[in-house]
């Protein structure tokens, strides 16, 4: 990975398509790699070729609802000759009516020595709800708590967040009931809660799998599966077998 050292008054970057210099000065670029360092030491000359602007880079920015945009103090401008540059833009204020719902919206600004108008497409987004889970416990026995539960966002997504749980009062578990316990998002005041069912009807469970073969490991079945390759043949007591080939797996070599 490059960087630049501390006392370069020019600025190159590395990027997959090589080095870009963006500003002529003195430039001292360091590297890692491994736990191996290196430095690079080289000046940047002005180009005085005549040049074209030819579009500024947009810039994509997301904001949670009720917090106004970080818009960066530079936007990358392109030429028709040479490399990028980066130049200092003004934006346009972002009110706070804008940030209050979630959507989508553009800010343009004006970019230092360029006609060419800046924009920044800013997305409010966040977390719109949070599952409630829900578990069974024995009467005087504390249940083992979920680390964490869906949460459901703006963006269409769903993603996994951990969970502190408030504290379980024991008295609670004492007779049969539901008890529901509240928890909040970490990192957030989103809260969501657990329900416990505290029930004196509980049966010590047994391997189900155990009753098909006799093996203490479970055993694989399905409902339908290919002729060619039936789930029979992921059961060899204890090896494993891993089809990534169009043959059947009888006719695959060891």
């Amino acid at each position: 990975m490059w960087s630049t050292a501390a006392g370069s008054q020019g600025k190159a970057v590395a990027s997959k398509k090589g080095l870009e210099l963006r500003e002529a000065g003195l430039v001292h670029l360091q590297a890692s790699f491994q736990g191996q360092t290196g430095e690079l030491t080289f000046t940047i000359t002005p180009n005085p070729e005549e040049k074209t602007v030819v579009k500024v880079r947009p810039v994509r920015i997301s904001t949670d609802r009720n917090v106004l945009p970080a818009l960066p103090e530079t936007v990358l401008v392109e030429y028709d000759k040479g490399f990028p540059k980066e130049k200092r833009v003004t934006w346009d204020a972002v009110t706070a009516d804008q940030v209050k719902d979630y959507h989508s919206f553009t800010v343009t600004g004006q970019v230092e020595g360029v006609e060419k108008e800046a924009q920044a497409q800013v997305t409010v987004e966040g977390i719109i709800a949070v599952e409630e889970v829900s578990t069974t416990t024995p009467v005087g026995e504390k249940p083992a708590l979920p680390e964490s539960v869906r949460t459901y966002h703006s963006n269409g997504k769903t993603y996994a967040a951990k969970v502190a749980w408030d504290a379980v009062d024991p008295q609670l578990l004492a007779q049969e009931g539901e008890v529901v316990l509240s928890g909040r998002v970490e990192g957030t005041n989103l809260p969501t809660r657990l329900h416990i069912r505290v029930s004196a009807n509980t049966v010590k469970g047994a391997n189900v799998a155990e009753q098909w073969t006799g093996s203490v490991l479970p055993l694989a079945f399905a409902s339908d599966s290919n002729d060619a390759d039936p789930v029979a043949k992921v059961n060899d007591k204890g090896h494993l077998l891993y089809r990534c080939s169009s043959q059947p797996l009888d006719q695959l070599g060891p």
